[in-house]
């Protein structure tokens, strides 16, 4: 059974809420905490808010990991959202049509986003019975609403079924997402030691000094330092790039952190145009001694070093920049 979400924003000028309108989302901030899917706990979500808001205070920092972690993973598709204008002091509905992403492409501001469709009309405040308000009250931004369903469920009846004509909205999410699928397409379709050259001009370009390289038929194997611009922080690493598209099973994962000698000091940086078995994806031991890069994972870093790129690579990659 679908259930029923607030979410909340702090706009005041309808800002926030006018840009879910036309590009069909809902979305939040907290941008510092990264991907909070990356973390298969709430303990472990818990722990990095507390290192990123050490400042704030403790029941601050709790209230992030709940909402991050509520809208992350517990929204699902069908679900009903409603949040409210405080401009119009209207209500607004919507239905839950994607899972979650986590796109600071789109947005570096709000990059937790969720692709909804909005009703095309709002019901005010002063129009709904005092229950209802008190039900959509709490103080939280993000919650589940878990009275008076039913009554709200025929409020959102009703509008669907007025006919009301639909926003024309962008496609800008879903054209993205279409671009880096394309993208990924291609940069399977590249041989080796064209995906050699990516990688070195995308870590070359942040920092990173390459030692020393050997290759053999399955794979490359290349010793970096990173520097600092300022010279103050160096460390050692490893990145290894798998010529195989196949998906790279967790034992392999594993076999290349044992054999390479990996520890919490000495990071490997694993790129598998094949992705990655799930198991090894969510496996925390290998999550903390090991960045798991996939094909659409490389592609973001294509989009978004690409201006660094000589010429030699533009020409391989045979990209086209336009504006949307």
């Amino acid at each position: 059974m679908p259930k029923w979400w607030m979410i909340k924003n702090d706009d005041n000028d309808n800002a926030v809420i006018n840009k879910w309108l036309k590009n069909n989302i809902v979305s939040i901030g907290f941008s510092e905490i990264g991907n909070p899917k990356d973390y298969d706990t709430k303990d472990k979500l818990l722990v990095r808010c507390d290192k990123v808001y050490n400042n704030e205070a403790p029941i601050f920092r709790i209230r992030i990991e709940s909402l991050l972690w509520k809208f992350s993973r517990e929204i699902d598709i069908n679900d009903k959202i409603i949040t409210y204008s405080n401009k119009d002091e209207a209500y607004y509905f919507a239905t839950v049509k994607n899972n979650y992403v986590f796109l600071p492409e789109v947005s570096k501001d709000e990059p937790n986003i969720i692709k909804v469709e909005w009703t095309n009309k709002s019901i005010l405040q002063a129009n709904i019975s005092k229950e209802i308000k008190n039900s959509l009250s709490s103080p939280s931004m993000v919650y589940q609403i878990t009275n008076n369903e039913s009554e709200i469920e025929r409020i959102f009846n009703d509008l669907i079924s007025n006919g009301e004509e639909e926003f024309e909205i962008t496609k800008d999410i879903d054209l993205i997402e279409k671009i880096y699928s394309s993208c990924e397409v291609t940069v399977k379709n590249l041989q080796s030691n064209e995906i050699l050259k990516i990688v070195d001009e995308i870590f070359r370009s942040n920092g990173y000094i390459f030692r020393n390289m050997e290759e053999n038929d399955m794979m490359y194997s290349i010793d970096v330092i990173y520097m600092d611009s300022f010279k103050l922080m160096k460390f050692s690493s490893k990145i290894i790039i798998i010529k195989s598209v196949k998906e790279l099973k967790v034992n392999n994962v594993e076999n290349a952190i044992k054999n390479n000698k990996i520890n919490e000091n000495y990071k490997l940086i694993l790129i598998s145009l094949g992705g990655f078995e799930a198991l090894a994806k969510n496996n925390t031991e290998i999550i903390k001694l090991c960045s798991l890069l996939d094909a659409n994972e490389l592609v973001k870093l294509i989009f978004k070093e690409y201006d660094k790129f000589s010429y030699g690579l533009k020409r391989i990659l045979n990209l086209k920049k336009v504006y949307i």
